[in-house]
């Protein structure tokens, strides 16, 4: 009767643990009174334009940043979150551009912009994502017309809510 009790009190305490932490892995639970913003930052990578290999790496988390990266370099650009407490619920980095090409007899405005790159991460239970990136927009001065650039630049706004409902934002102005 003592090991059958013993075992059912095991049981029942193997059962208890597991079910404190039902989030998988790559999940954390989620804090629905947290009371902090996401983290929040671009990563930027340059390297040449001809291959897609990239030589450097910076990371951008002020609400506004500016970089200058030279014509002769492509340039990758993902959004990243992160939040420990609450999970994320979605990352949106989205933006516009203006560029002055000079062609051999004039110079020419090109303009346009960035569509929203939006991800979005399900809550499951009480579990949630804790980090999520965006994909990689890419800047390739090669690309952007046939003469040279003499000027120009873009400006990106990078988007993270949190499962508990904060917003954050910045913003990463790309000068040439």
């Amino acid at each position: 009767m003592k090991a059958l009790t013993l075992f059912s009190l095991c049981s029942i305490m193997a059962l208890l643990v597991v079910s404190c932490n039902p989030c998988s892995d790559d999940q954390i639970r989620v804090n629905m009174s947290d009371d902090t913003f996401p983290d929040l930052y671009f990563e930027v990578e340059t390297g040449d334009p001809d291959s897609d290999i990239s030589t450097a790496l910076s990371s951008y988390s002020d609400d506004e940043s500016t970089i200058s990266i030279p014509t002769t370099q492509k340039t990758w650009i993902r959004l990243r979150a992160s939040d420990d407490q609450s999970g994320i619920k979605y990352l949106v980095k989205q933006g516009g551009f203006g560029v002055i090409c000079n062609l051999d007899t004039m110079a020419l405005a090109i303009d346009g912009i960035i569509p929203a790159d939006t991800v979005f991460y399900a809550l499951t239970g009480n579990c949630a994502t804790g980090s999520g990136v965006t994909t990689d927009f890419v800047i390739d001065p090669n690309a952007l017309c046939e003469g040279e650039i003499s000027s120009g630049g873009f400006a990106i706004n990078g988007v993270a809510e949190n499962q508990a409902g904060l917003t954050k934002l910045i913003k990463l102005f790309v000068n040439f």
